[in-house]
């Protein structure tokens, strides 16, 4: 594998930037939109995995606890009270996102509780608390995780780790495996690659993304960033 030379400041920058936003938004939209039937399968997969009926009675309990208290919550998420909604609102006895996320995250709506504590995070630009929130999620719901990645690797971005950014972002596209959102994951990544200096996989990532998705609006100009980056590995 190449040496990873000294960053080289891209020139599309704010393209990748709006793009990041975009996807970002786009994941979490559609989480939200099917957020009842993602959790009721969320639900069904721990009822087939569990070993035990006591332990099936817990999680059940577990999970309509976490449900109820994310219901509550759920006003000031979205009406965008950031405060209240991370971290409730005494005088109604509202319990917040971020103790929902503490007490309840290996359930589905403590996911969820997780997952919009690390986004509000992010929006705060309290980035050490996003990127704990984000990297605590271990979700078998592709849509959740790709969220999770996504939103991780954008903590990465501002922490100006361009490599490890890419590496999340690849996670991502694979998590979301669709059309939609993996080519922009997979531009993303190879985006982050440059930025480190690492013209080497940004080209290998483009090239996958050439090569899967073809007919996606990213998959049609990689031959673009391909030859960009290509010049700067023969420099």
């Amino acid at each position: 594998m190449l040496k990873s030379k000294k960053p080289v400041k891209v020139s599309h920058k704010e393209i990748k930037e709006d793009q990041l936003v975009t996807a970002y938004t786009e994941v979490l939209a559609y989480y939200y939109k099917f957020q009842k039937q993602i959790l009721i399968a969320g639900v069904a997969f721990l009822v087939i995995v569990a070993g035990t009926a006591a332990y099936l009675f817990l999680k059940s309990s577990n999970e309509k606890e976490a449900a109820d208290l994310l219901s509550k919550v759920y006003p000031f998420v979205e009406s965008n009270q950031i405060d209240l909604a991370l971290n409730g609102e005494t005088k109604t006895g509202v319990i917040g996102l971020k103790a929902i996320a503490d007490d309840f995250g290996s359930t589905p709506s403590g996911t969820v509780a997780e997952l919009y504590t690390a986004k509000f995070s992010y929006d705060l630009k309290n980035y050490d608390e996003a990127e704990k929130y984000y990297d605590a999620i271990s979700s078998d719901d592709p849509t959740l995780q790709s969220a999770a990645y996504s939103g991780l690797a954008a903590v990465k971005e501002q922490k100006k780790d361009f490599e490890a950014a890419a590496g999340l972002y690849i996670k991502a596209a694979d998590q979301a495996d669709n059309k939609a959102l993996s080519p922009r994951f997979l531009h993303l990544a190879a985006l982050n690659y440059a930025e480190a200096g690492n013209f080497k996989n940004a080209v290998s990532t483009l090239t996958d993304l050439k090569e899967k998705y073809k007919d996606s609006s990213y998959g049609k100009e990689a031959d673009k960033f391909i030859a960009l980056f290509s010049a700067k590995i023969a420099e």
